[in-house]
C-alpha cells in the first residue's frame, strides 16, 4: 500500500475506534474525540485536492474540520436535533465516506495503469 493509500486507511481505523469510544466513560474519550474533529474530516478532504505542500495541506485539514464541525453544529441546532455525539458520528460517517472514495479512486488509478 502507497503513502497515498494509508491516511485514507488510518482515517476508518480510527473513526471506527472514536465511535466506540464515543460510547464509554473512559477517560481518554475527550482527547480522542477532540482530535480526530479537529483533523480527520478535513484531512480526508483536502487530501482529494492533493496538494503537494503537507504544511499547507495540514492547516486547510484544520481549518476545514472546524468549519465542518460549525456547519453539523449548526444544522443540528436549527433543526432542533441537537445531540453532540449524533454529531460526532456524522462527522465519522462523512470522513468515511470520503476516505472510501479515496481509497475506490486510488485503487483505480493503480489497476488502470
Amino acid at each position: 500500500m502507497s503513502r497515498s493509500a494509508w491516511t485514507p486507511s488510518l482515517i476508518l481505523i480510527f473513526g471506527v475506534i472514536v465511535a466506540v469510544i464515543s460510547q464509554s466513560d473512559l477517560a481518554m474519550r475527550t482527547p480522542i474525540v477532540l482530535l480526530y474533529s479537529l483533523v480527520a474530516p478535513g484531512l480526508v478532504f483536502i487530501r482529494l485536492l492533493r496538494i503537494q505542500d503537507r504544511f499547507v495541506e495540514f492547516t486547510l485539514a484544520v481549518a476545514l474540520s472546524i468549519g465542518l464541525n460549525v456547519i453539523v453544529s449548526e444544522f443540528m441546532v436549527f433543526s432542533r436535533a441537537w445531540s453532540p455525539t449524533m454529531g460526532l458520528f456524522v462527522l465519522v460517517y462523512l470522513s468515511m465516506a470520503a476516505a472510501l472514495y479515496e481509497m475506490l479512486h486510488h485503487s483505480k488509478r493503480l489497476f488502470n495503469t
